[in-house]
């Protein structure tokens, strides 16, 4: 699949195989990059209907993704930091 897609057979004459080739191989590149959304605020109800999708049909801590399930340990960490239990 990939040899019929990296070597075109009807080219214009005008264009090189070579530079359709970097073109297509640019536009997979910019369709597939993540580009991350730019969110300054969070309403409450924004935050409430996040965790409700999370919490949807979880039956324990182990349903959640790993970052939720880090949560609790940075958190105990942050508060004990003097070690002490």
């Amino acid at each position: 699949m990939m040899y019929v897609l990296s070597t075109p057979s009807d080219l214009p004459p005008n264009l090189s195989a070579a530079s359709t080739h970097d073109d297509v191989i640019a536009s997979w590149d910019t369709a597939l990059t993540y580009k991350a959304p730019k969110v300054t605020s969070v309403s409450l109800q924004q935050w409430l209907n996040m965790w409700g999708r999370l919490t949807y049909c979880a039956a324990g801590l182990g349903d959640f993704p790993i970052w939720v399930q880090m949560l609790p340990n940075i958190f105990f960490d942050v508060i004990d930091l003097d070690s002490e239990w």
